[in-house]
């Protein structure tokens, strides 16, 4: 049984309070409420600990822009050569109709 388990199940079935629980396993109260709402939303399974990185296909490639510079135009404001060929330039946006 994880830690987080032992708080949660303290907390539900034990009728601990708040302060109690967070005082015996040395977390804070706030901890101790974000378990029980997880719990309480969705199981056991919710209390095991997630990644907090982003998945690989979430993540920017390293050392990459979003639009590569060119040698006319290397300028710390603006990494794009021009607007328009930058898809992620504000003026190349398409606007609604």
């Amino acid at each position: 049984m994880s830690k987080n388990t032992a708080i949660v199940l303290s907390v539900i079935e034990a009728g601990m309070s708040t302060n109690e629980a967070a005082q015996k396993f040395h977390v804070s109260p706030r901890w101790v409420q974000i378990l029980v709402a997880r719990y309480r939303k969705g199981g056991v399974e919710a209390l095991d600990p997630g990644s907090r990185r982003r998945p690989p296909w979430e993540e920017p490639a390293r050392g990459t822009t979003p639009c590569a510079p060119t040698e006319s135009t290397p300028t710390a404001k603006s990494p794009c050569a021009t607007p328009a060929r930058c898809a992620t330039s504000a003026s190349a946006a398409p606007t609604p109709d």
